[in-house]
């Protein structure tokens, strides 16, 4: 049980959660089958650290049918149902936080039972909200274009003969949708390409969109302006164009929707990534800055939570920063907004990655030593990190030469075992370098070394360029 589903979807819920589900499935409206709830109190016990024994089917059966015979059949079946109201509290949990979507679902519930009197004041309380919404995102667009639609489907004959500006209202803002929907996803496409990709797709959109912009009022269409100037960056990456995306987000961010929020400062950090990689180190720091813009302003929360791989670039950032205090009080503080599942791994790897950049080395090993990351979304970022550290102790004393070999063996054994991507091809020939190098640290040889930084800048894909050649310009000072 410790892997199904059922398991799975309750490890998700905070402690509120837990107490409000208890309470959506004692009521009738949802739940009429009593064992259910009785399966769903046995299970919350064990929350949040489930173990095995107190969730197996035939101890939990014991639970819900004390002094019955285990029959596997029936209890697969309630275990389905239970399944399936949880998925349904979520949903209702979502649905509760958009009210968007409750006022277009009432809007459609009027129309279709025909309360003529309710529809047209529900009708024109969102129409006459909407207006005072600037700037006007994808998803108002959206809105606009299904709460016209609704107008237009009413079941009454005179509803049916509209005004052709009402028509053209509404293939409009469907139009808009359409166009800054499709740049939102073509840039951040574009803006998550591995950095491993020697030339990632650029995406030309001005041609689906200048007929829309020509019409549009750029004092009330940031975002749109926004998106245009980050399109541009990938056919010219220049600083001017970053700069003045990321003045005007900051000038007008509190207009946006969370979602255009996060999805704007994520581009713009990555773009910013992008020219930092390309040798640009101002960058670092401003990146850095923009992660702290981010938490004040409680944009990288999103429904009280902390995306794990922002919570490890937010410390990465800041580490990379000398800002290790900066980081260790960011990991205190913001750990408990990390998913319960992934909480422990993530805490681990982020201090992990401050001792790294403390150089100790060894509390680098020692916090990740428990930690296997067999089937972690962060295993890659685990092994990494490792490998760095066991290069980093052989440096210091070559007695760790044979323990740092083990383990680039064991990682090369990772590699082999999976399905080759860009990603794990960068890291196979990071892991073949490495081995070079820590060779080269026993018996050095200067033309093995000059051998060495020239495969370095001749080998791609590869992780770490930099960090590479710098080892090599270590072994040169041995």
């Amino acid at each position: 049980m410790l892997k199904s589903k059922l398991i799975r979807l309750v490890s998700t819920l905070t402690k509120s959660e837990i107490q409000e589900l208890g309470d959506f499935l004692a009521s009738p409206f949802f739940n009429t089958n009593p064992s259910v709830l009785k399966l769903y109190e046995a299970i919350s016990v064990s929350y949040p650290d489930f173990k095995e024994e107190h969730i197996s089917k035939q101890y939990l059966y014991t639970l819900v049918y004390p002094n019955k015979n285990y029959r596997d059949n029936s209890f697969r079946n309630l275990i389905l149902d239970l399944t399936n109201l949880i998925q349904e509290y979520i949903k209702q949990v979502e649905l509760k936080k958009n009210k968007a979507l409750q006022e277009q679902l009432l809007l459609n519930a009027f129309s279709s039972r025909t309360l003529k009197r309710e529809f047209d004041h529900q009708f024109d309380k969102l129409i006459k909200r909407s207006q005072d919404i600037s700037p006007k995102d994808s998803m108002y667009y959206l809105e606009q274009y299904l709460f016209l639609k609704t107008y237009y489907h009413f079941p009454e004959t005179n509803r049916q003969e509209l005004p052709r500006e009402f028509l053209i209202n509404m293939l409009s803002n469907l139009n808009q949708f359409f166009a800054l929907s499709k740049l939102q996803l073509a840039i951040e496409i574009a803006s998550r390409q591995r950095v491993l990709k020697e030339k990632p797709p650029i995406f030309y959109f001005k041609p689906y969109i200048e007929q829309y912009l020509a019409s549009l009022s750029k004092n009330k269409q940031i975002l749109l302006r926004i998106l245009l100037l980050l399109e541009k960056f990938y056919s010219n990456p220049s600083e001017d164009l970053i700069q003045l995306a990321t003045k005007l987000f900051k000038m007008h961010h509190k207009k946006f929707s969370l979602f255009d929020k996060k999805m704007i400062l994520m581009i713009i950090i990555n773009q910013m990534n992008s020219l930092l990689l390309s040798g640009h180190p101002a960058y670092l720091k401003k990146i850095h800055h923009l992660y702290q813009f981010g938490l004040m302003k409680n944009i990288l929360l999103y429904n009280n939570r902390l995306v794990s791989f922002d919570f490890l670039n937010i410390v990465t950032t800041a580490s990379r920063n000398n800002k290790t205090s900066w980081a260790t009080d960011f990991i205190k503080n913001y750990k408990n907004y990390l998913p319960e599942n992934e909480k422990e791994q993530v805490e681990a790897l982020a201090y992990a990655t401050v001792h790294y950049d403390l150089g100790n080395y060894g509390e680098v090993i020692e916090l990740l030593l428990p930690y296997s990351f067999r089937k972690s979304a962060f295993g890659l970022r685990f092994r990494f990190i490792s490998v760095k550290a066991y290069i980093e102790l052989v440096f210091e004393d070559s007695k760790n030469l044979k323990f740092t070999k083990n383990f680039i063996h064991r990682m090369e054994q990772y590699v082999n075992r999976r399905a080759k991507t860009d990603q794990l091809s960068g890291f196979s020939n990071f892991l073949k370098i490495t081995k070079l190098i820590i060779d080269n640290c026993v018996k050095k040889n200067s033309h093995s070394i000059d051998r060495i930084r020239e495969r370095i800048k001749n080998t791609s894909p590869l992780i770490a360029k930099n960090w590479l050649l710098q080892k090599v310009s270590d072994l040169e000072q041995l």
